[in-house]
């Protein structure tokens, strides 16, 4: 299966794509405005602390997705158990 499909339908569950993801966005959504509302953030002011925040996680997100890629080609080329071993 390929990863496109995952992008397309983002509920796919499965030995090919990970755990399950839980809840969905709405639920985790609803729950960073009502804390952004709680510790009195403005609306102006939580959307700078996110993507204040986003952009800090942006370097890990792509070296985790390297990571990934190249586990997966090693993976499909078979030479994965010749490097580690």
């Amino acid at each position: 299966m390929g990863g496109w499909s995952l992008f397309a339908n983002p509920f796919l569950v499965g030995e090919d794509y990970g755990p399950d993801p839980g809840p969905g966005l709405l639920p985790r959504l609803l729950l960073a405005l009502l804390a952004a509302g709680a510790g009195g953030l403005g609306p102006d002011r939580a959307a700078r602390a996110f993507i204040r925040g986003a952009a800090e996680m942006t370097a890990t997100a792509l070296l985790i997705g390297f990571a990934r890629t190249i586990q997966v080609v090693l993976a499909d080329a078979q030479v994965i158990d010749t490097i580690v071993n």
